[in-house]
């Protein structure tokens, strides 16, 4: 029966990236953040220690893959 049928075949392109730079958009959210937070006592959505434990495992993956060049 589907193979009898003659389907019309559609070939579009789709953008995988947003319209806007992300990094642009983190800075501008960052910013919003810091406003909030200093200005109007809300908490910051990420903790100081949170951040901290981040950056301390980013290190040790960068220190066991130094074939990879952008976590420098």
């Amino acid at each position: 029966m589907w193979a009898e049928q003659n389907l019309p075949w559609i070939e579009e392109t789709r953008p995988v990236e947003p319209d806007t730079h992300m990094w642009a958009q983190v800075e501008i959210e960052l910013a919003r953040h810091l406003y909030n937070a200093l200005r109007n006592g809300i908490p910051f959505p990420i903790r100081n220690s949170d951040a901290l434990e981040v950056a301390r495992i980013s290190e040790i993956v960068r220190k066991q893959n130094p074939q990879f060049h952008w976590a420098e």
